[in-house]
């Protein structure tokens, strides 16, 4: 199964991610989005048929916490536009204005604020995790994003199919989908 970087696509030539307007972003996530390509749907979960002909995931893309307390799951990453939008919805409030932490995507499982981006000059490109129904409402979790993408993995973890299910699928040539035998 899928793990970090197979979950991603490089970015094409010509194709910009500018934030320019809000913040020169610190320098390894810089790099990271002239590599790749990050959008609400840039995210590669494996996808099945099922006996409908719906196209479904096949189960979710998981972080361990560093401290082993739980995981998250991550839903997408957002572009520039949609980093936009929230940093104009939040910018006084106390992500960016006390802590200069950029929201760059969301999670997958409620209370969760987001995973975001350190752009102050204490936090540069550290991966924070924000929960508003937590005590502790502001979490580090990683140096950087290269790391915290190291370490996604697959999980079946809110998955369409039946575990026994798994053994059961294939693909014909040239589809980028699964199918269920039977």
């Amino acid at each position: 199964m899928k793990k970090g970087f197979d979950f991603f696509s490089t970015r094409l030539k010509g194709t910009e991610f500018d934030l320019s307007l809000i913040i020169e972003l610190p320098s390894i996530y810089g790099m990271f989005v002239r590599c790749f390509e990050i959008n609400s749907s840039c995210l590669r979960i494996d996808r099945f048929v099922d006996q409908d002909g719906d196209i479904l995931s096949m189960g979710s893309i998981k972080f361990q916490l560093p401290d082993g307390s739980s995981s998250i799951y991550l839903n997408n990453f957002l572009d520039a536009s949609d980093i936009l939008i929230q940093w104009e919805i939040s910018k006084e409030e106390i992500e960016w204005k006390e802590h200069r932490l950029l929201r760059i995507a969301l999670l997958g499982q409620a209370g969760f604020g987001g995973l975001y981006l350190g752009c102050g000059e204490n936090n540069s490109d550290e991966i924070w995790i924000f929960n508003a129904d937590s005590q502790e409402k502001f979490k580090k979790i990683d140096d950087n994003i290269y790391l915290f993408i190291k370490r996604l993995e697959f999980s079946t973890d809110f998955s369409n199919l039946d575990t026994g299910d798994y053994e059961n699928l294939y693909r014909i040539w040239g589809e980028d989908f699964w199918r269920l035998k039977g």
